[in-house]
């Protein structure tokens, strides 16, 4: 989900966070693919434990509605 804050957040340089807890708008994201299959958690550098991060985010997207589990 990016850096975690805004302003000082680097995409380049801040580890990432869990879908819904940084500054990226997920619900936006999703919704401007309505087709879209497949939606994939990725992380480059984690912030916290990233199997932790990943089950998280998979919550989020669950919870939230904007996708569904297999």
């Amino acid at each position: 989900n990016g850096p975690g804050t805004l302003p000082d957040a680097n995409w380049r340089t801040d580890p990432m966070t869990p879908a819904g807890t940084g500054v990226v708008d997920i619900a936006a994201m999703v919704a401007a693919l309505p087709r879209a299959e497949w939606h994939v958690v990725e992380f480059d550098d984690c912030a916290t434990d990233i199997f932790e991060a990943i089950a998280a985010s998979r919550r989020y997207l669950l919870d939230s509605g904007l996708s569904r589990g297999c």
